[in-house]
């Protein structure tokens, strides 16, 4: 998905969940190589539809899983646990 290119998926569960949130591509019943091949030919004979898969996926994968925002969320962890915690035994006045 970062790489901006459609994706086909046959695991069911969290994957996807994730290509289907982000319109990202196309889901595919496990072990059925009649579907992979329609979802490859679909993709293929539908470029714009493809593009349009592509630019979602990267767009998901820039808005949800940057370093940036990844970062952002770790330190408003962080902050929450520190201020749930309270001050420490290095921190508590005598």
């Amino acid at each position: 998905m970062a790489c901006a290119r459609p994706v086909i998926v046959a695991i069911d569960g969290m994957a996807r969940s994730l290509v289907e949130k982000a319109h990202a591509g196309m889901f595919v019943e496990p072990e059925d190589p009649a579907q992979l091949r329609d979802a490859v030919l679909a993709l293929y004979g539908d470029r714009d539809l493809a593009h349009q898969h592509g630019q979602n996926g990267h767009a998901y994968v820039r808005d949800h899983f940057s370093r940036e925002r990844l970062a952002d969320q770790y330190l408003q962890l962080l902050s929450t646990l520190a201020e749930a915690e309270g001050p420490g035994p290095a921190r508590a006045s005598s």
